[in-house]
């Protein structure tokens, strides 16, 4: 493996999202299921198949992982290969009838389910690095140290340990790497791994995504990122699609509705508060956009929890 890669992964860190095993009820399929953050699954002994748009669905094996990276519409059949559609409103608001969160996955094989952890792989402070390489949703074989590290993960997530969030942090980094050797360990992803990170040779990218990262809070117009790699307000929105596949403003909102997310799962603070703290002056806008991508209002979305892992379009 190159130098560049060597570097570039001495920037890693993992983000903790969220945990949580669940007994599956009944078997259903999701068309557009859309992560907000990147999720590993693990499968305690259902059938699970995914596929993306127009393609055959592919088996994840009871004992197998599946990695889906953030920010890919894939569909996922969960009980069965024929299960019944559901629509991923209808299911964000009743996923009570399909799933039944549970801590006995860990310790008993008595349940067919699943577990998940969610998480943001990142390289230098602000790069998804499974975006960044194009990885696609992928199922990884059985391995001893990802296997004790996820469980590690699920057991501390289920009580009040002292200093937890270092535990964490420290945890998903470890889990966050030994997936990147997997990855790296698989000769047809790393022969096209090369031209995938020819963006970050330009500095104004880097630029424009650390200043979005840590000024979501302000105003992130299309003229402002402009000004930042001292282009013109016209040629941003082509130049950012060049190198990110995506329109500058849309990723902004992205990047704004994951802090959202986050701080409703972690904060008690009042709906107005964490719009303004995502740089969204107007609470009935945020409320409005907030709907349209999951689903919900803000106020019944802080219910729901772990469930907001997941995003719908």
């Amino acid at each position: 493996m190159s130098t560049t890669y060597h570097e570039l992964l001495e920037t890693f860190v993992a983000r903790f999202g969220w945990a949580n095993s669940v007994i599956v009820k009944h078997p259903f399929t999701l068309h557009q299921l859309y992560t907000i953050q990147d999720v590993l699954i693990y499968n305690h002994g259902i059938p699970i198949y995914y596929a993306y748009p127009n393609q055959e669905p592919v088996a994840c094996l009871p004992g197998e992982f599946l990695c889906i990276p953030s920010r890919q519409a894939i569909q996922i059949r969960v009980g069965s290969k024929d299960a019944p559609s559901v629509p991923e409103n209808f299911f964000m608001t009743h996923y009570a009838t399909y799933l039944t969160p549970t801590s006995d996955l860990i310790t008993t094989d008595s349940y067919a389910g699943l577990s998940y952890i969610s998480f943001d792989m990142q390289v230098l402070g602000c790069v998804n690095l499974l975006d960044l390489w194009d990885v696609s949703a992928m199922t990884i074989s059985p391995n001893d140290v990802i296997r004790n590290l996820y469980n590690y993960i699920l057991l501390e997530r289920q009580v009040d340990h002292i200093a937890q969030k270092i535990a964490f942090k420290h945890a998903v980094s470890l889990l966050g790497l030994e997936i990147v050797r997997y990855m790296l360990g698989c000769k047809s992803f790393l022969e096209g791994l090369a031209s995938r990170v020819n963006y970050l040779q330009d500095k104004r990218i880097l630029t424009i995504l650390s200043y979005i990262n840590k000024h979501i809070d302000k105003e992130l117009s299309n003229k402002v990122l402009a000004g930042l790699a001292h282009i013109s307000e016209d040629y941003m929105g082509q130049y950012f699609k060049l190198a990110m596949n995506e329109r500058p403003q849309a990723y902004v909102e992205y990047q704004r509705m994951k802090k959202a997310i986050h701080l409703l799962q972690t904060t008690s603070k009042a709906i107005q508060t964490i719009a303004k703290e995502i740089g969204l002056k107007d609470t009935a806008y945020f409320c409005r956009r907030f709907k349209n991508l999951f689903g919900m209002q803000p106020s019944k979305a802080r219910k729901q929890g772990c469930i907001l892992t997941f995003q719908v379009r």
